[in-house]
């Protein structure tokens, strides 16, 4: 076809409402191109004299209101183009990394509701193909494809960017469009280009390597026979493969003198690479299993460091390949039987500094389909009713569900197999500098969108001094690309990163914090501009997940956000330290009457509640404030943190009572959330958490 569109056209799509619109492509040279919609005729001759060239053509156009349901055609010659069912409305771009990323797929245990309503028409979203280019921005994408909300295409969208659509729709009432341009653990940078790197870190010196011819392919090849040779020596020097351990019993296993170890928890078997199969033994009775048989089973193992296979009575239910995806495997009817039932895993570790570790907090059990589990942690602002991770020590009431479910913490004989190095590096090229940006962000910037959601900064927590002024530099960038954003300002919604504490239990009052340099950062870039809002989630995260799977409340208060700045509804920003007034010695605190008021910045009045299962209970209302702490230093340099009690005294003020402090001890900084995962979450404004923060001194 010689007569094209470009960007990210396509039926289903979304035009931005009462604005300047823009569609273009590819036609020949001196032909004329024709636009109907809605109405309106427009069109435009294509620059050139003719002949077989192709020449780029563009039509600006205003869609007029929200409408659904209509036809867009695009005419040249004896071409046609029809793009269906498009809708004028509102449109945003999603941007960031995995959490940004996390497709419904993974939360249809948490919001199994969301799959079985019927098909939205006010919710669209086109989820922009992972790629990447260090060649030079790209003006389109291959196939693009616009998706309905509805039972079909729920499983594809991303989570946040669902759920912020239908707040937004919900409020507005019109049709609401998502542009999902997003990919798990980019940094920020490889959402910008070099210009806009300049002079910060090596961002720039790192993208001239990339650039260099047959670079790129030269290292994949390299890697690739690496990582292919490695699994092969994983694989051969494996005994449990070679000696069909998925099939045997656990008393085989106890009688060639296998350990016995406690699931979840760390398994230090393993020096550098390897493998370690575990074996458990159930008991089911025959009523069980016509029960699993009728209502399907469902294999719980939590998350594992770092891969996996599972087998039931030596049959394969499932495999997962990296760390962070929750095990959560269908059962085939069939494979249970009454009597003894075996189930094993075989575990593989890649590195020597990151142990084998099943998460704890997580469900281990064999579950009936029709029992609600809930499948992250309780430490969260959402709380769901069903069934809820063990903790340690717990012990599980049968009685408090229906269906069927059979914890298998505890004990399990396991068995280290391979030995060897650790696997070879994989290069991730998407993560490198700019490779994003050119790749997929670029053929979105011809697009009208009234603003972006940015939910990203785990990626760059190594280096969170650099963070503010790249992510004020990217939203300049964006600002200044995104040519149809109404006045170019493109109001950007930043989601402040959650809690997660990885493989240790949450702390609230560590010495340093490199999350909370980056929630910091956040919150910085945002107050440099103007039609900005940061999103506060410190209490939406999950301690043992990356990926919290919660994301209706992360999504829901960044649309409140945006319907804020961009909308101008009546909804409040989160509240904020602002100032301070400390009752000490110069700094000193050599006597027990100490105390400091901290004066917040908020629209409405401050509240504390308690907490229950790890999460603010929103129905009792309490005045003490939880994770307030002193940095302190001493005379000869040591720096040590003190948690300090907080109190509310007033609609905006919280009181810090200072304990006696050693002698020639100053404090450094008043410090609230100041951890990468604070324990407990319990102050709030409006039902929005208090922004997490320090005063330095």
């Amino acid at each position: 076809m010689r007569f094209c569109t470009k960007g990210i056209s396509a039926s289903n799509m979304v035009l931005l409402q009462n604005e300047t619109n823009c569609i273009y492509g590819m036609a020949p040279a001196g032909s004329r191109v024709s636009l109907d919609f809605a109405g309106q005729s427009l069109d435009c001759v294509v620059s050139g004299s003719g002949g077989d060239s192709l020449t780029e053509w563009k039509i600006e156009f205003n869609p007029g209101p929200a409408c659904s349901g209509r036809d867009l055609i695009l005419r040249c010659e004896d071409e046609e183009i029809i793009f269906t069912n498009v809708a004028v409305g509102e449109v945003w771009i999603c941007s960031g990394q995995s959490n940004m990323q996390l497709q419904m797929e993974r939360l249809k245990y948490t919001y199994p509701e969301e799959f079985t309503k019927p098909e939205n028409q006010n919710i669209r979203m086109i989820t922009v193909p992972v790629t990447f280019a260090f060649d030079g921005p790209k003006d389109t994408v291959q196939n693009p494809d616009w998706k309905i909300a509805g039972p079909e295409t729920m499983s594809g969208m991303s989570g946040t960017a669902y759920f912020f659509a239908r707040r937004l729709t919900e409020e507005l009432g019109i049709p609401v469009g998502v542009i999902a341009c997003c990919q798990g653990g980019t940094p920020v940078t490889a959402w910008m280009n070099a210009e806009s790197m300049e002079g910060v870190g090596d961002y720039v010196r790192r993208l001239e390597e990339l650039k260099v011819p047959g670079y790129v392919s030269g290292v994949q090849a390299s890697e690739k026979a690496a990582q292919d040779q490695w699994n092969k020596k994983i694989y051969s020097l494996d005994a449990g493969m070679a000696e069909n351990w998925k099939d045997w019993s656990v008393k085989q296993a106890e009688e060639a003198g296998w350990g016995i170890c406690q699931l979840p928890g760390e398994i230090d078997l393993i020096e550098k690479g390897g493998i370690v199969w575990f074996k458990k033994e159930i008991s089911l009775t025959a009523e069980q299993v016509t029960y699993f048989n009728e209502n399907g089973a469902r294999l719980w193992t939590g998350t594992i460091r770092d891969a996996d296979t599972a087998y039931i009575n030596g049959v394969q239910v499932g495999v997962t390949y990296y760390v962070y995806p929750p095990r959560r495997y269908d059962v085939p009817a069939g494979i249970l039987k009454e009597g003894v039932n075996t189930i094993t895993l075989r575990v593989q570790q890649n590195l020597a500094n990151r142990k084998m570790y099943f998460w704890p907090e997580k469900h281990y059990a064999l579950a009936s389909r029709d029992a609600k589990v809930i499948p992250t942690a309780v430490r969260n602002a959402e709380q769901i009713e069903g069934i809820s991770p063990l903790k340690e020590g717990e012990v599980f009431d049968k009685d408090e569900i229906s269906g069927l479910y059979i914890p298998l913490n505890g004990d399990w004989f396991c068995c280290a197999t391979s030995q060897l190095e650790e696997c070879p590096p994989t290069t991730f090229f998407e993560y490198e500098p700019q490779a994003l940006y050119n790749a997929m962000l670029s053929p979105c910037f011809t697009t009208a969108v009234r603003g972006a959601l940015w939910y990203q900064g785990e990626s760059n927590d190594s280096k969170p001094y650099e963070y503010e002024e790249l992510l004020c530099r990217m939203m300049k960038l964006w600002r200044e690309k995104f040519v149809y954003s109404p006045g170019k300002k493109l109001p950007f919604v930043v989601m402040q990163l959650p809690s997660w504490a990885d493989d240790v239990l949450p702390d609230s009052y560590p010495l340093s914090s490199s999350w909370a340099e980056i929630r910091e950062a956040q919150n910085g870039a945002c107050e440099k501009f103007a039609d900005t809002a940061l999103s506060v989630a410190v209490d939406a995260g999950e301690w043992n997940d990356l990926h919290p799977e919660k994301k209706l409340t992360g999504g829901s208060r960044a649309a409140e956000q945006a319907l804020r700045i961009a909308y101008g509804k009546d909804y409040s920003g989160c509240a904020k330290m602002n100032s301070m007034e400390l009752h000490t010695e110069r700094g000193y605190s050599e006597n027990a009457g100490g105390f400091c008021k901290i004066v917040f910045k908020t629209d409405k009045p401050l509240q504390a509640y308690a907490v229950e299962n790890g999460a603010a209970d929103f129905t009792k209302e309490i005045k003490e404030v939880y994770g307030f702490a002193l940095l302190l230093k001493n005379f000869w340099g040591k720096e040590s943190v003190l948690a300090v009690s907080g109190e509310i005294v007033s609609e905006n003020t919280v009181l810090l009572t200072l304990p006696k402090l050693p002698l020639f001890t100053k404090i450094m900084e008043i410090r609230y959330l100041w951890a990468n995962c604070p324990e407990s979450v319990n102050f709030y404004a409006d039902k929005l958490p208090v922004m997490p923060g320090r005063i330095k001194l």
